[in-house]
């Protein structure tokens, strides 16, 4: 008994918050990383550029994710202290 309480208050806010994103205007996801900005000299940045590609085609535009390679954003800490914030 507790586990169907359970799954059904995870799905119950799992549709809650999806249902939120489709409701909503278009989202912007800010993606920082301190690799190269080359995809062709760095598989990290590939990888970065093609979840980028994916989520903005699976949310049919709804979201749109903003890269920032080479700690354009700053140094590691100043990158988590963002994150910690909310900012990144």
């Amino acid at each position: 008994m507790k586990k169907t309480a359970i799954f059904s208050i995870a799905l119950a806010t799992t549709l809650i918050f999806f249902m939120g994103l489709a409701i909503g205007a278009e989202k912007e996801i800010k993606f920082a990383y301190l690799g190269k900005p080359d995809p062709h000299k760095a598989a990290y940045t590939t990888g970065v550029v093609n979840f980028a590609h994916l989520m903005e085609k699976g949310s049919g535009g709804r979201l749109k994710v903003k890269i920032f390679p080479s700690g354009t954003l700053g140094k590691e800490t100043d990158i988590l202290q963002a994150v910690r914030s909310n900012a990144v």
